[in-house]
Protein backbone atom coordinates (compact mmCIF):
# COMPACT_ATOMS: atom_id res chain seq x y z
CA UNK A 1 0.00 0.00 0.00
CA UNK A 2 2.99 2.41 0.37
CA UNK A 3 3.42 2.79 -2.67
CA UNK A 4 -0.39 3.78 -3.61
CA UNK A 5 -0.08 6.08 -0.69
CA UNK A 6 3.03 8.27 -1.68
CA UNK A 7 1.17 10.48 -4.49
CA UNK A 8 -2.13 10.97 -1.77
CA UNK A 9 -0.07 11.71 1.49
CA UNK A 10 1.90 14.42 -0.39
CA UNK A 11 -1.20 15.95 -1.61
CA UNK A 12 -2.06 14.51 -5.34
CA UNK A 13 -5.69 14.44 -5.87
CA UNK A 14 -7.09 11.20 -5.22
CA UNK A 15 -9.59 11.59 -8.57
CA UNK A 16 -7.61 13.42 -10.58
CA UNK A 17 -7.97 11.87 -14.01
CA UNK A 18 -4.98 11.20 -16.40
CA UNK A 19 -4.79 13.79 -19.30
CA UNK A 20 -6.48 13.10 -22.23
CA UNK A 21 -2.39 12.55 -24.70
CA UNK A 22 -1.43 10.81 -27.50
CA UNK A 23 0.02 8.16 -25.17
CA UNK A 24 -3.29 7.98 -23.27
CA UNK A 25 -6.25 9.36 -24.14
CA UNK A 26 -8.90 7.29 -21.31
CA UNK A 27 -9.02 10.34 -18.33
CA UNK A 28 -8.83 7.47 -16.26
CA UNK A 29 -8.49 7.72 -12.48
CA UNK A 30 -6.11 5.95 -10.28
CA UNK A 31 -9.00 3.70 -9.00
CA UNK A 32 -9.84 2.55 -12.23
CA UNK A 33 -6.03 1.61 -13.01
CA UNK A 34 -5.57 0.32 -9.77
CA UNK A 35 -9.01 -2.14 -10.86
CA UNK A 36 -7.34 -2.88 -14.07
CA UNK A 37 -4.21 -3.57 -12.40
CA UNK A 38 -4.15 -4.38 -8.50
CA UNK A 39 -5.81 -6.55 -6.12
CA UNK A 40 -8.98 -6.46 -4.31
CA UNK A 41 -6.52 -4.84 -1.02
CA UNK A 42 -5.18 -2.24 -3.41
CA UNK A 43 -9.23 -0.83 -4.53
CA UNK A 44 -10.07 -1.46 -0.95
CA UNK A 45 -7.29 1.15 -0.05
CA UNK A 46 -8.07 3.77 -2.44
CA UNK A 47 -11.90 3.45 -1.63
CA UNK A 48 -10.78 3.97 1.93
CA UNK A 49 -8.90 6.69 1.10
CA UNK A 50 -11.73 8.76 -1.21
CA UNK A 51 -11.80 7.69 -4.66
CA UNK A 52 -15.05 8.11 -6.59
CA UNK A 53 -16.05 4.47 -7.78
CA UNK A 54 -18.58 5.60 -9.85
CA UNK A 55 -16.33 7.75 -12.29
CA UNK A 56 -16.46 6.93 -15.84
CA UNK A 57 -13.65 7.78 -18.15
CA UNK A 58 -13.19 9.12 -21.64
CA UNK A 59 -14.58 6.52 -23.40
CA UNK A 60 -17.48 6.15 -20.87
CA UNK A 61 -15.35 3.01 -19.15
CA UNK A 62 -15.98 2.15 -15.25
CA UNK A 63 -13.84 0.48 -13.20
CA UNK A 64 -16.18 -3.02 -13.92
CA UNK A 65 -14.74 -2.47 -17.55
CA UNK A 66 -11.15 -1.74 -16.32
CA UNK A 67 -11.71 -4.90 -13.74
CA UNK A 68 -12.99 -6.76 -17.10
CA UNK A 69 -10.37 -6.10 -19.34
CA UNK A 70 -8.04 -5.04 -16.79
CA UNK A 71 -7.45 -1.74 -17.93
CA UNK A 72 -5.44 -2.07 -21.27
CA UNK A 73 -6.24 -1.20 -24.54
CA UNK A 74 -3.93 -1.52 -27.53
CA UNK A 75 -4.37 2.54 -28.10
CA UNK A 76 -3.39 3.23 -24.69
CA UNK A 77 -0.31 3.27 -22.31
CA UNK A 78 -2.03 2.43 -19.19
CA UNK A 79 1.23 0.54 -18.05
CA UNK A 80 2.71 3.69 -17.78
CA UNK A 81 0.52 5.73 -16.24
CA UNK A 82 0.10 3.17 -13.78
CA UNK A 83 3.54 2.75 -12.88
CA UNK A 84 2.95 6.14 -10.94
CA UNK A 85 0.88 4.56 -8.20
CA UNK A 86 2.17 0.93 -8.14
CA UNK A 87 1.16 -2.60 -9.39
CA UNK A 88 0.47 -4.67 -6.56
CA UNK A 89 -0.56 -8.05 -8.37
CA UNK A 90 -4.23 -9.58 -9.50
CA UNK A 91 -3.58 -12.69 -7.18
CA UNK A 92 -7.25 -12.54 -6.27
CA UNK A 93 -10.19 -13.98 -8.19
CA UNK A 94 -11.86 -11.42 -10.41
CA UNK A 95 -15.15 -12.66 -10.03
CA UNK A 96 -14.52 -11.23 -5.90
CA UNK A 97 -13.31 -8.30 -7.07
CA UNK A 98 -16.82 -7.69 -9.61
CA UNK A 99 -18.90 -8.58 -6.80
CA UNK A 100 -16.78 -5.72 -4.03
CA UNK A 101 -17.00 -2.96 -7.03
CA UNK A 102 -20.73 -4.13 -7.66
CA UNK A 103 -21.94 -3.17 -4.20
CA UNK A 104 -20.28 0.11 -3.92
CA UNK A 105 -21.32 1.33 -7.38
CA UNK A 106 -24.65 2.97 -8.25
CA UNK A 107 -26.85 0.93 -10.96
CA UNK A 108 -26.76 3.24 -13.21
CA UNK A 109 -22.34 2.82 -13.21
CA UNK A 110 -22.74 -1.32 -13.16
CA UNK A 111 -24.32 -1.25 -16.33
CA UNK A 112 -22.93 1.64 -18.34
CA UNK A 113 -22.15 1.74 -21.72
CA UNK A 114 -19.06 2.63 -23.43
CA UNK A 115 -18.08 4.19 -26.36
CA UNK A 116 -17.90 1.07 -28.39
CA UNK A 117 -21.81 0.59 -27.05
CA UNK A 118 -20.88 -2.33 -24.41
CA UNK A 119 -21.39 -2.90 -20.80
CA UNK A 120 -18.49 -4.13 -18.61
CA UNK A 121 -19.19 -7.50 -19.21
CA UNK A 122 -20.78 -7.40 -22.94
CA UNK A 123 -16.70 -5.77 -23.52
CA UNK A 124 -15.18 -8.79 -22.23
CA UNK A 125 -17.39 -11.04 -24.83
CA UNK A 126 -16.19 -9.02 -27.38
CA UNK A 127 -12.86 -9.23 -27.24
Amino acid sequence: MKTLAQPLDVGYPIDTPTLPSQSSPVGATAFQMACGKSGLKGIQFLIERGANVGHWDNRGRTALHWLFKQGLDEDDDSDRCFERFGCLGRDEDVAAMAQYLIDMMERDAVFAIDTDGHTAYESVLAT
